[in-house]
C-alpha cells in the first residue's frame, strides 16, 4: 500500500510539474520554409517586402533568440512590428514584435530569454537616417542636411513632415516639436522617400536632438530687433551685410547658418563684411558715406555668461553718415525665448 502511495505522489508531482512548464520557442528551431520576409510598422502601417538576401540576414539575425511563454494574448493592435515569413503567396510563419524582449505567435506573448530582439536592427530595413541642422521652425520644420549626406544630393533644404513624429532628446527623453530651435543638429529617422520639390520634401518617424546651441537665437533675435527698428532705413534695399567678425562662440559654419536664416526671412542678398570691406568692394560710397543698397549690421563687444545664458554688448545698422541707429544691449534667455533690453540708445 504505501508503495501504491509513493507511486501516486510521484504521478501527482509530475503532472503538476508538467502543467506549471512553460512552452519556449526559437525561430531558429521552427525550420520554417520561406523564400522572403514582409515586414510591417505598427506605428504607420507601413509594409515593406524584403528581398531574399534582406530576409535571410533578417532571419539570421532573429533565430537565435529563445522566448518562454509568458501569458496568453489579448491586445493584438500593440505591437511594434509584423514579421510574416513567406513562400510565393503563402504566409508560412508569422510574429508580433513588442519591443525588443516580447514576441507574439500564435496568440500568445513569449518573452526573451537571452539578449532580446535588436529593434534599431529592425528598423533600419523600414527606414533610413541622417543628421541635420534646423533652420526654420516658424511655417513647419525647416532643415539642411549635412553635406556628405544622400539627402543633401536632393536639396540644400528639406521641409520635414511632422505627422506623428516623436521627438527625443540627447538624452532619450520624449519632447514636444516645440522644444527644437534654429541651430539645432538633429538626426531624422524616414521612411527614405523624398519629394523632389524646392524646398525638398519629407516625413519623419522620428526626431533626435543631438547638440544645440541657443547663442544662434540669441544672435537672429539681435538681428531681428535691428531690423525692425527704424524700418526707414531698410527703404529700396537689395541686401543687408552683416559683420560677424566680433561674433563669440560660433563656428564659421554656423555664422553661415545664420546669415542664410536671414536671407530666406528677409528676401535679401546677404553677405558677411566690414565697413571696410564693403568699401572696397564699392558697395559703400566713402566719398558720400552712403550705402545705396543694403544696411550694414554690427554686433560687437560681446560678453556671454553662459551659466546665466546672458549675452551683452553693442548693436548698431547703418545705412549712411546721417542714417544709423545703435544702442547697447542685453540678451537673456528665458522661458524658452530670448528677451532683448536695450540702453544708450544714439541715432545719427
Amino acid at each position: 500500500m504505501q508503495r501504491i502511495l509513493f507511486l501516486w505522489s510521484m504521478l501527482t508531482i509530475s503532472l503538476l510539474f508538467a502543467g506549471c512548464s512553460k512552452k519556449t520557442i526559437a525561430i531558429g528551431e521552427m525550420n520554417i520554409d520561406f523564400t522572403q520576409i514582409d515586414l510591417t510598422d505598427g506605428n504607420t502601417g507601413d509594409t515593406l517586402s524584403l528581398d531574399s538576401e534582406q530576409s535571410r540576414e533578417l532571419y539570421e539575425k532573429l533565430q537565435e533568440t529563445e522566448f518562454v511563454q509568458e501569458r496568453p494574448h489579448r491586445d493584438s493592435s500593440s505591437w511594434d512590428y509584423w514579421i510574416a515569413f513567406r513562400k510565393d503567396d503563402e504566409v508560412k510563419k508569422e510574429f508580433g514584435i513588442h519591443g525588443r524582449d516580447t514576441l507574439e505567435y500564435d496568440g500568445d506573448l513569449y518573452k526573451a530569454v537571452n539578449s532580446g530582439i535588436d529593434l534599431t536592427y529592425v528598423k533600419s530595413y523600414l527606414y533610413t537616417t541622417f543628421q541635420a541642422t534646423v533652420i526654420g521652425t516658424e511655417n513647419g520644420l525647416l532643415i539642411t542636411p549635412e553635406k556628405e549626406s544622400m539627402e543633401a544630393r536632393s536639396s540644400d533644404k528639406i521641409s520635414v513632415g511632422l505627422s506623428g513624429t516623436k521627438f527625443y532628446d540627447a538624452e532619450g527623453n520624449e519632447i514636444s516639436e516645440d522644444s527644437l530651435m534654429v541651430g539645432d543638429r538633429i538626426m531624422i529617422t524616414y521612411n527614405g522617400a523624398i519629394n523632389e520639390s524646392y524646398p525638398a520634401q519629407i516625413s519623419a518617424y522620428e526626431i533626435a536632438l543631438l547638440d544645440r546651441n541657443v547663442l544662434i537665437e540669441a544672435y537672429l533675435a539681435v538681428i531681428e530687433e535691428l531690423y525692425e527698428e527704424d524700418t526707414a532705413l531698410n527703404s529700396d534695399i537689395t541686401m543687408i551685410a552683416v559683420d560677424t567678425t566680433e561674433w563669440i562662440h560660433l563656428s564659421d559654419e554656423q555664422k553661415e547658418m545664420i546669415c542664410n536664416v536671414i536671407h530666406d526671412k528677409y528676401g535679401f542678398e546677404v553677405m558677411e563684411n566690414t565697413y571696410e570691406e564693403l568699401v572696397e568692394k564699392g558697395l559703400i560710397l566713402e566719398k558720400g558715406l552712403t550705402f545705396p543698397n543694403g544696411i550694414l549690421i554690427k554686433i560687437s563687444n560681446l560678453k556671454y555668461k553662459e551659466e546665466k545664458q546672458k549675452l551683452t554688448g553693442s548693436m548698431e545698422k547703418w545705412r549712411s553718415g546721417l542714417g544709423a541707429i545703435g544702442s547697447d544691449f542685453t540678451a537673456e534667455y528665458k522661458e524658452g525665448e530670448w528677451r532683448i533690453t536695450k540702453k544708450n540708445r544714439w541715432v545719427s
